[in-house]
């Protein structure tokens, strides 16, 4: 980490207010206009929120959906203007907060380059000599000549994330924009990340993803109603943020799975139903807990009413990306699953959920079940239960230190086996 204390601030922030006037309905606001009186509410966004970032610094801010979060950084890089307070920057601030904002679907992905990259305050000199750079960090030099139109939108995303990267920016603000592309473009943009702050470069971050919290931040602001309710180290913020999310959870303690691929979530009377629960230090009803406290996946089977089930019952944990980092089933561990037609029975899977903090899916799934019907609820790893550990797991592990030797040890550790 580097000491920025040294260094001239970034970005200077005090006093930030910002509000918005809501209209239930748009009649209202020609009423207002025609007759003077109020129709409206007022929301205050963001509320008396100051900070200050300098070179080499990475600062997370954390905070449910509508808390301000993003209308802060947009107040930061000038696209909002503040109601009161000042903002101060010093070179160039770039803000990662929608990528792609601006491109043409007709012109070719290489003319939106050159648009985009004006629009950052690049010169037409300057893109040309970065032009390369661009499309090969993009990774798209078989289609930079195609209408941006048959482009996906990872495609459209990784352009956009490859200019902003070339901009010679000195503060990147980013918003959400981690999850671009695929895994190793994702990971191409998180080494990229390390480098620019390695060299002198500001991040300032908004994202619920609390694994990049911990790799990437110095400090993390929790925004809570469009105040600054917490600043502080990382660690600190997200235990903060988890205790928060946790008590406005407790209400809606079950999170059932759902259909997998269905964006309507609408439950399967053929699968399984799983609710997930966090023993530990955090029995809060929330799918939001430590590194080696419990996670308890309950399932109910039920039979259809023609027939019984003799069924093996799978659990996977899989990362983000998909990727498994667990699997047993109700036949690794065991148990005998025979439910009679038109009954139904309920088991519980129960591990140790030693997972590097992340967030990852418990998905539940029947022989006969194919990719698209298998069950899954997400749940997220924040922070460490006991010893800190890196890679992707914490396995048992014990530290011994041999006695000194003396003159008349052996030279030689004795062999397996032997006296």
């Amino acid at each position: 980490m580097s000491d920025s204390t040294t260094s001239a601030p970034v970005i200077e922030a005090a006093g930030l207010h910002k509000t918005f006037r809501l209209y239930r309905r748009p009649t209202h606001r020609l009423v207002e206009g025609l007759t003077g009186k109020p129709r409206h509410s007022v929301l205050h966004a963001v509320d008396d929120v100051g900070l200050t970032l300098c070179r080499g610094e990475a600062l997370g801010i954390l905070g449910r959906n509508g808390v301000g979060k993003s209308t802060l950084l947009k107040m930061l890089t000038g696209v909002l203007v503040p109601d009161a307070g000042t903002v101060r920057t010093s070179g160039r601030v770039t803000g990662l907060l929608e990528l792609g904002i601006g491109f043409d679907p007709e012109l070719s992905g290489s003319a939106n380059l050159a648009n985009n990259a004006l629009l950052l305050g690049l010169s037409q000199e300057e893109t040309e000599a970065r032009r390369q750079a661009i499309v090969d960090f993009a990774e798209l030099n078989h289609v930079i000549d195609e209408p941006l139109k048959t482009y996906s939108s990872g495609m459209q995303m990784r352009l956009g994330f490859a200019v902003v990267a070339h901009a010679d920016p000195v503060c990147l603000v980013i918003d959400e924009a981690l999850s671009v592309g695929d895994a190793p473009f994702q990971a191409k943009c998180r080494r990229f990340l390390r480098d620019f702050r390695a060299g002198g470069g500001a991040i300032l971050m908004v994202s619920h993803d609390l694994d990049a919290m911990q790799t990437f931040c110095d400090r993390v602001l929790v925004m809570e109603h469009g105040r600054v309710a917490f600043d502080g180290t990382p660690d600190a913020a997200i235990g903060f943020y988890n205790r928060t999310v946790a008590e406005l959870d407790a209400s809606d303690p079950t999170f059932h799975l759902m259909r997998a691929g269905n964006g309507a979530a609408e439950e399967h009377p053929d699968l399984p139903t799983v609710a997930i629960t966090a023993a530990g230090e955090s029995q809060h009803g929330t799918p939001v807990f430590r590194a080696g406290e419990e996670l308890a996946v309950a399932v109910r089977l039920s039979a259809p009413a023609n027939r019984r089930i003799q069924e093996t019952v799978a659990l996977d944990l899989v990362d983000r990306f998909g990727q498994q980092v667990f699997g047993t089933s109700s036949r690794l561990l065991g148990t005998d699953l025979t439910t009679e037609a038109g009954t139904s029975r309920g088991l519980t899977f129960r591990v140790e959920c030693r997972l590097q903090p992340g967030k990852y899916s418990a998905v539940v799934s029947l022989p006969d079940t194919s990719e698209a019907e298998r069950a899954q609820a997400p749940f997220e790893i924040a922070g460490v239960r006991g010893p800190v550990f890196a890679g992707v797991c914490s396995l048992p592990a014990h530290f011994e230190v041999d006695p000194e030797q003396g003159e008349d040890a052996p030279s030689e550790m004795p062999r397996s086996g032997t006296e």
